[in-house]
């Protein structure tokens, strides 16, 4: 019998190296029976220096990322708020890129059985999940036809998206396990 692949999603300013870091003692205890996939957002994201000086949190989030991974800081996308000003909806900066890449590997590694998330990772997963249930939505037409919808879900400190142009994703929910924490 082949392993069941869980797609893992790490939250925002992590990476995935850093994310199958952080579960270790998860996947150490489940790698007889799954096999995890730890991508890294597309998306990197620039810490700088200020920030560090005036976060001690930041400066320590930031030495952790450096000691335990390669990839530096990453992102599924960005949030951009609306602007009523100049007539501009609130987005997520980047998530159709996220959504070709994710695509890319499916279609390279194969399907996944699960998706976890974490934060930022969780409300992809959560979207993906979403996405995967329809059959006729732009945003699902990024993702590979041979990717049906996974047996469950895992979402960890994650939210719904926010901006109504992402309402369609969740029109027809998720129809399947999901574990909320």
């Amino acid at each position: 019998m082949s392993k069941l692949r869980i797609l893992c999603l790490h939250g925002f300013t992590s990476n995935g190296s850093v994310h199958a870091h952080q579960i270790r003692g998860i996947t150490k205890t489940l790698s007889a029976d799954f096999e995890f996939l730890f991508p890294d957002g597309p998306h990197e994201v620039e810490i700088t220096d200020k920030m560090k000086l005036e976060s001690p949190t930041m400066r320590s989030w930031s030495e952790y990322v450096a000691q335990n991974s390669t990839s530096g800081h990453r992102a599924w996308w960005f949030a951009k708020d609306p602007n009523p000003a100049k007539n501009k909806p609130g987005r997520f900066k980047g998530v159709e890129q996220s959504l070709d890449y994710l695509g890319d590997l499916l279609q390279k590694t194969g399907p996944v059985h699960a998706i976890w998330g974490f934060s930022q990772g969780a409300c992809f997963a959560g979207m993906l999940m979403a996405l995967l249930s329809q059959k006729d939505n732009s945003l699902r037409n990024r993702l590979p036809t041979n990717q049906g919808v996974p047996s469950a879900g895992i979402f960890i400190s994650g939210f719904k998206a926010r901006f109504p142009q992402y309402d369609s994703a969740y029109a027809f929910g998720i129809d399947v396990a999901t574990l909320h924490i």
